[in-house]
């Protein structure tokens, strides 16, 4: 799991396969004009996610995958993400192949507070619970890139 600001992408990708397609992607497009849902990079191996939506005062189970890595880029607002090692939480539902993920529950975790031009990197290894409000519900505007490994 990592946690930063934008400008500092760069060094974080530099190790992960196709890390360079989302830096020269996030620098050549203007990420605000995407519409909502997912826009092929590469392919399956890489593509991205937009979502516009109101952060939720309900809080719900954690996401694991095990395909992709997760990068949330804070376009606008911001929101609260949990995080817990995937190791120390109880399986809720079984592994979908289909759609990479799978909902598990943690007694013990972290809270991160991500702001407009921050990002997060979620690893197979972590669980996640992104979208949360901090005090209230606002409009939040994310790219999700999903980077195959």
């Amino acid at each position: 799991m990592t946690l930063d600001k934008i400008e500092n992408l760069e060094q974080y990708l530099a190790t992960i396969k196709n890390g360079k397609a989302v830096l020269d992607f996030i620098k050549n497009t203007d990420l605000s004009t995407l519409p909502d849902g997912a826009t092929k990079i590469l392919g399956d191996d890489l593509y991205v996610n937009m979502a516009n939506y109101n952060s939720k005062v309900e809080i719900g189970l954690f996401e694991a995958h095990k395909d992709y890595i997760d990068l949330q880029y804070m376009i606008k607002g911001v929101e609260r993400m949990d995080y817990a090692p995937l190791i120390d939480c109880t399986p809720n539902t079984p592994y979908d192949k289909n759609g990479d993920y799978e909902l598990v529950s943690a007694k013990d975790f972290s809270t991160l507070i991500v702001k407009e031009g921050n990002f997060a990197i979620f690893f197979p290894q972590d669980a996640h619970r992104p979208s949360l409000a901090i005090k209230e519900s606002i409009p939040v505007k994310k790219a999700i890139f999903k980077i195959k490994i």
